[in-house]
C-alpha cells in the first residue's frame, strides 16, 4: 500500500500564540499534490482560471517552491519557481505605485532565498494561508515604512475654506470609527483586504490621510508645533487633513456597502 506523504506542518505563530492553520482546502490541495507527477503539477499550475477543478491554488504551488527548495530539488524549483513568480507578478499589479510592487517583489524572493538556507524559516508560512492577503500586508508595509522615511510630503494646496460643522464632524468620525473598527482592525481578513484595496485606489491626498491618520497612527494636527502630524507631514492645515478624510470614507464607505 502506497503511504502518503506527510504535508509539513506551519510554525509560525498569531500574536496570542497560535499556530496559523491554512484552510482546509489548501491542506487537501496539497496532499493531493505530493501525489502526482512534475509535469502534472505543471500543467495544473498553468491554469488560469480559479474555478476550474484542476487549477492548482497559489497557496499550495508556495508550498511546493518550499519544499523544492528546502531540499535541494532543482528540477522542480526551475519548473514552478517561474510561474509563482507570475501569479507574484499577477497579484502585486494591482498596486499602482512602481516603487512599492518592486520592495514588495523584492521582499519575496529574498523570503525564498531564506527559505534554502534555513529549513526553520516561517517568513513565508502565511503566504501558505492566504498569497493575496499576504501580498496586501506586504504592501501596506511597504507603503507605512515609504511614508515614515519621507517625513515630509510635497506641500499640497489647501483645500476649502468652510470648516465642518459639530454635525459634520459627528458623523464623520462615527463612519470613520465604524470603518476603522470593522475592516482595519479587527474585521474579517476577506472584507479588510477588499478595503485595503479600496484605499490602494483613492487619490494620493486622500491615500496619504488614511495611511498617516488610520495606519501608523498619527494624529490629525496638534496644538503642539513641534508635534509632528499627519498636517505637518503633508505640509497642510489640520482641516485639510479632516477634509481629505471625510472625502476619503465616503468613497470607502460607498465600497464596503457594496459588499
Amino acid at each position: 500500500m502506497k503511504t502518503a506523504k506527510l504535508v509539513r506542518p506551519l510554525t509560525k505563530q498569531k500574536p496570542e500564540g497560535k499556530l496559523y492553520t491554512r484552510p482546509p482546502r489548501i491542506e487537501a490541495a496539497i496532499t493531493a499534490a505530493l501525489d502526482k507527477e512534475l509535469v502534472t503539477l505543471i500543467e495544473q499550475a498553468l491554469i488560469p482560471n480559479r474555478k476550474d477543478k484542476d487549477y492548482l491554488p497559489s497557496e499550495c504551488l508556495v508550498y511546493l517552491v518550499r519544499n523544492a527548495l528546502r531540499s535541494g530539488d532543482d528540477t522542480v524549483i526551475n519548473a514552478l519557481t517561474p510561474i509563482l513568480f507570475a501569479r507574484c507578478k499577477a497579484t502585486l499589479d494591482r498596486e499602482p505605485a512602481k516603487e512599492i510592487r518592486e520592495q514588495v517583489r523584492d521582499k519575496f524572493v529574498d523570503l525564498l532565498a531564506r527559505d534554502r538556507v534555513d529549513r526553520e524559516s516561517d517568513a513565508l508560512d502565511y503566504f501558505e494561508v492566504s498569497f493575496s492577503h499576504a501580498f496586501l500586508t506586504r504592501r501596506y508595509d511597504a507603503l507605512r515604512a515609504q511614508t515614515k522615511r519621507r517625513k515630509v510630503f510635497f506641500p499640497l494646496v489647501d483645500e476649502g475654506s468652510d470648516d465642518e460643522t459639530e454635525v459634520d464632524l459627528k458623523l464623520r468620525k462615527s463612519t470613520e470609527d465604524a470603518l476603522v473598527a470593522a475592516h482595519f482592525e479587527r474585521g474579517d481578513p476577506v472584507l479588510r483586504n477588499e478595503l485595503m484595496a479600496a484605499v490602494a485606489k483613492l487619490p494620493e491626498d486622500e491615500r496619504q490621510a488614511i495611511v498617516l491618520v488610520h495606519l501608523i497612527g498619527y494624529d490629525e494636527e496638534s496644538e503642539n508645533p513641534k508635534k509632528v502630524t499627519a498636517a505637518t507631514l503633508c505640509g497642510v492645515t489640520g482641516r485639510t487633513i479632516r477634509n481629505r478624510l471625510a472625502k476619503a470614507f465616503l468613497k470607502l464607505q460607498a465600497t464596503t456597502s457594496k459588499q
